[in-house]
């Protein structure tokens, strides 16, 4: 009786001492991640693909986290995600041709809602009446939209597609792709009220320090060069007008620095030029060579100069971090498929 007590004390033991083996180990808690400092990118995706993303970069990291939109919304973003504006507590993410925009909480990422009854939407832009205007490719229409209750509740009449704005006092200035015009609109009345003449086929648009507006003209099919256009910000008369060297020449992405003092674009390299400037640079800041320069941006605390490289299209892209002093490649990360718009979030 003694050596079987001991026997079943012992097969006890041995099984406890299975089952604490088979325990499955802790399940760490879920990490949550706030976007509040460093870059939210919007990777487009390919055209009728369903596939943009956006990512993430941290600053105080310096790492990257791709999907963000899936992983926190817990669907995926759309077709063609093609641009990013933060107004408040809130980004506001055109999906091009998926007729949308998604708009999300900062710093959490969660959906608010979407905006959707358009046909091709390019770029919005906040009015100061708290309303925004939304570019579109297709309808003949800028999109008048109230953030607020997330809905479209006016429209503008155009000729056609309309691209990259910007607000110039009470007026804004709209380029129209397709055309050499870069349409005025009332912020106030909602309407348009004159148009001016600039380049071939503006795509995009930025205001100087001296409050002065400069226009980016790209490929017109060879049927004429493109333009960089300066205009005064009152009269809106043309106060300098450079001419690329060839119909060949494509140049896109006009942007600037904190300071608003120099000009940065994309024309097969990265080129950067003083608002002073007499003439266009002859030779590219950053090399275009094994690259397919698609997106650019300046952080405008840091001064680092920002560019995405879409590579073939078909393979995730990469967002590359550049020295504003000697335009020395600093930092690279993998990020999605064929990456575009950026914001710097603080």
């Amino acid at each position: 009786m003694k050596f079987a007590t001991i026997t079943l004390v012992l097969c006890g033991f041995c099984i406890l001492l299975s089952l604490a083996a088979c325990k499955p180990d802790p399940q760490p808690e879920p990490i949550e991640i706030s976007y509040e400092d460093g870059i939210l990118l919007a990777n487009e995706g390919n055209f009728q693909g369903g596939n943009a993303s956006l990512s993430f970069i941290g600053r105080e990291n310096d790492t990257v986290v791709n999907d963000v939109f899936q992983s926190e919304v817990g669907r995926p973003l759309g077709d063609v995600a093609q641009s990013i504006t933060v107004i408040g507590n809130r980004a506001y993410i055109v999906v091009n041709n998926s007729g949308k925009v998604e708009v999300v909480h900062l710093p959490t990422l969660t959906s608010a809602c979407a905006i959707t009854g358009m046909q091709s939407p390019r770029y919005l832009l906040a009015l100061p009446s708290g309303r925004a205007l939304v570019s579109d490719l297709y309808s003949k229409t800028i999109h008048v939209v109230d953030p607020g209750s997330c809905s479209v509740v006016g429209s503008i009449a155009t000729s056609g597609w309309t691209e990259q704005m910007h607000l110039v006092g009470n007026r804004a200035m709209v380029t129209q792709t397709g055309t050499d015009k870069v349409l005025v609109i009332d912020a106030t009345t909602e309407t348009l009220i004159d148009s001016v003449a600039v380049g071939r086929e503006p795509n995009s648009i930025v205001q100087d320090y001296n409050g002065n507006i400069w226009v980016l003209s790209g490929s017109a099919l060879g049927q004429a060069v493109p333009r960089l256009i300066r205009l005064d910000r009152d009269s809106l008369e043309q106060q300098a007008n450079f001419a690329f060297p060839s119909t060949q020449d494509s140049p896109s992405r006009l942007t600037y620095n904190a300071m608003r003092d120099t000009l940065y674009y994309l024309n097969g390299g990265i080129y950067r030029m003083s608002i002073d400037d007499a003439a266009l640079p002859t030779q590219p800041w950053i090399s275009g060579s094994g690259h397919t320069w698609y997106g650019l941006g300046i952080d405008p605390h840091t001064g680092w100069v920002y560019a995405t490289d879409a590579l073939d299209y078909q393979h995730r892209g990469a967002l590359v971090r550049f020295s504003p002093a000697t335009g020395a490649e600093l930092k690279r990360w993998t990020v999605g498929l064929i990456p575009g718009e950026m914001v710097f979030l603080y």
